[in-house]
């Protein structure tokens, strides 16, 4: 195996490996560099983070729908009207 170099250079991680110009893209080498990293750790610890960020995705989506939702309501546009305006908002659960 080629020896791979890890330079930090002002707080970003430079990559760099003597081989084919195709194979050292930037995210070719950081992909293996990470796969080896990770492969050397807890591995049973990374599956399961893994999954957390799985779920964080599709958590971060419902949340993304769920607040459109709520900026098309009539209770949001009063609610910007009296923040405007300087007055409490009169919500209807609308």
């Amino acid at each position: 195996m080629n020896d791979l170099r890890v330079e930090l250079d002002g707080g970003l991680v430079r990559l760099t490996r003597d081989r084919p110009a195709a194979l050292n893209a930037p995210d070719v080498v950081l992909a293996e560099a990470l796969a080896q990293r990770l492969e050397r750790g807890p591995t049973r610890a990374s599956g399961r983070i893994r999954g957390l960020v799985r779920s964080l995705a599709e958590l971060l989506d419902t949340e993304h729908e769920a607040v459109l939702a709520c900026a098309a309501s009539a209770d949001f546009r009063e609610g910007r009207e009296a923040f405007f305006a300087r007055r409490a908002p009169h919500c209807e659960g609308r």
